[in-house]
């Protein structure tokens, strides 16, 4: 199931497939253009990686990033889309 936040429009799906041993993807539906940025972080917090970080135009996209090299275990997604921040959780096993 999507997410969205309250008034904002923004949409963000589940992370798919999850649990993951390869390539995830996030959905994300914009109401209009805008920057996005995607940032991975584990357990304690650290940032693992940028996901994506750019200009999107409206409509729906998907984010996709490679968790072959991440250790077993669970990883947080913040997506954030202006002033609007939405986390997924992501779990790659083996």
């Amino acid at each position: 199931p999507a997410d969205a936040s309250a008034g904002s429009g923004l949409i963000v799906g589940e992370a798919l497939p999850n649990p993951s041993i390869g390539v995830a993807s996030i959905a994300v539906m914009l109401p209009h253009a805008a920057n996005l940025q995607a940032r991975l972080f584990d357990v304690l917090g650290r940032q693992i990686g940028v996901v994506a970080d750019g200009a999107y135009s409206a409509g729906r996209h998907s984010i996709t990033f490679d968790c072959s090299g991440l250790a077993t275990g669970t990883y947080y997604c913040w997506v954030r889309v202006g002033g609007v921040r939405l986390m997924r959780t992501v779990v790659v096993g083996r």
